[in-house]
């Protein structure tokens, strides 16, 4: 009769797992979906600080999720630094760009890889670290080269234009800002 009950148990737990952690998924993949719209209407009307934190809210719940969709956190990840570089608070900027880095890296999203570096970019050209950023315009530019994807390649170049012009290097710049 004890063996009987012990499976009973054990049943009952499975079941009890099997069918409820899709509604867990489910749960948390909406809440993170919501957060994302809200944050995304914040950010199209200017109210960046709203917004960013809007964006944390949306990549928390996405990471708490049983089985968090990988795919879509760089880009939240981005768009969570995005707003945060746009109000100046390049710490927290940096910090998740360095985070969809490693998640774009991680997972081959090469468009991700490049954005993630593009932005790592702005932020060490934004304190004045010119070699970590130009290393990183660099790199983002051969990603998007690589990719194709004509309209990031003349950011990049324009990026590194800026840089060389901030170093006084003005025939160098002129090359990037022609290309």
């Amino acid at each position: 009769m004890r063996k009987y009950l012990l499976h009973i148990l054990i049943i009952s737990i499975f079941s009890l797992v099997l069918f409820t952690c899709p509604f867990a998924y489910a749960q948390s993949h909406k809440l993170a979906d919501e957060y994302w719209n809200k944050a995304h209407e914040l950010q199209k009307q200017g109210k960046y600080l709203d917004a960013a934190e809007m964006y944390v809210k949306s990549v928390e719940a996405e990471k708490s999720s049983p089985a968090p969709r990988m795919d879509g956190l760089a880009d939240a990840l981005i768009s969570t630094g995005y707003c945060y570089y746009l109000i100046g608070q390049y710490d927290r900027a940096l910090k998740y760009f360095e985070e969809a880095l490693a998640i774009a890296e991680k997972l081959g999203q090469e468009g991700s890889v490049a954005t993630s570096l593009n932005n790592i970019g702005m932020v060490y050209k934004s304190w004045g670290q010119y070699d970590k950023a130009i290393k990183n315009f660099e790199e983002a530019l051969a990603n998007y080269k690589k990719l194709g994807q004509k309209d990031k390649i003349g950011t990049c170049l324009n990026n590194i234009g800026v840089i060389y012009d901030s170093w006084g290097q003005y025939d160098k710049a002129i090359e990037y800002y022609k290309e």
